[in-house]
């Protein structure tokens, strides 16, 4: 069973010039869009840094994406106390990556004509 993992796009134009290789183009910037990477499994460091609370503190349950290649999927991690990391996690365990969230899909069924 897959998991989403939730990601917010830092500047970088490496990043955008993937995603346009991709056919996923924003005309107006990546800033404040984010990313969904459904993943097959979601990785173990992740799932205990969740579980310690990184996100207590943040108004946001989003990573921060660091880059995005064929390769696979750079997150950067920061903690006002702890310091700071960096988790990769590579395309094999990525099943799809899209910007559509779980409201947009409450919008879809809202409007779906019966």
């Amino acid at each position: 069973m897959s998991s989403t993992i939730a990601l917010s796009i830092q500047l970088s134009d490496a990043v955008r010039k993937f995603l346009q290789t991709q056919g996923m183009v924003f005309d107006e910037g990546l800033h404040g869009e984010t990313l969904y990477v459904e993943v097959r499994e979601k990785p173990v460091i992740l799932v205990q840094l969740e579980a310690a609370g990184i996100f207590e503190l943040s108004e946001s349950t989003k990573w921060d994406m660091l880059s995005l290649t064929s390769s696979g999927v750079t997150l950067y991690v920061m903690h006002p106390d702890a310091g700071d990391g960096y988790v990769f996690v590579p395309s094999s365990n990525i099943v799809s990556v899209h910007t559509i969230s779980e409201s947009w899909t409450r919008e879809v069924k809202q409007h779906r004509v019966s």
